[in-house]
């Protein structure tokens, strides 16, 4: 008689494409805010407020993202493919916002600067919202009875760390 196993291999493999397409997009999102950090600051100065304000908009677009996530599941490639797409077009709106004569009317104004900053940053904040929800409910869907979220992110650390 044959015995079915509760995880199949093609289950395993799945888990642990999903494990490591999860981590690489975590990779590329601290990349994409550091990017986004870098073009925002030299567009509108390296001040404590333009700091404050992208980290500001990106905790709150995080938030707004896995919030709005649940009825998503199966559109995480579009959330993961429009983030790098994001990415790519702001470099391009970077360069044209830093040709245009009225910045210094918006660098003038901290209100001002407060508002452009948070706006080119919500996006992508909300994008990457979206990823941690999604790649944990496929993994959920994948592995059933383990905690996915865990499984995603902190298993990956305890074996790089040595720990059991």
């Amino acid at each position: 008689m044959s015995e079915k196993h509760p995880n199949p291999p093609r289950s395993k493999i799945r888990a642990a494409a999903l494990i490591q397409l999860a981590l690489a997009s975590g990779a590329c999102a601290l990349a994409y805010e550091v990017l986004i950090i870098r073009m925002l600051t030299t567009l509108f100065g390296d001040l404590f407020y333009v700091q404050a304000t992208i980290l500001a908009t990106f905790l709150l677009g995080i938030g707004i993202g896995a919030k709005i996530s649940t009825r998503q599941q199966e559109r995480l490639w579009i959330f993961e493919i429009s983030t790098g797409v994001y990415a790519l077009l702001l470099t391009g709106v970077a360069a044209w916002i830093y040709e245009q004569s009225w910045l210094p009317l918006v660098t003038g104004s901290p209100a001002l600067t407060v508002v452009a900053t948070g706006t080119l940053a919500l996006t992508p904040g909300i994008l990457i919202g979206f990823s941690i929800p999604l790649f944990s409910g496929q993994l959920k869907d994948t592995i059933p009875g383990k905690s996915a979220f865990s499984t995603t992110y902190l298993d990956p650390v305890r074996k790089a760390a040595g720990c059991p």
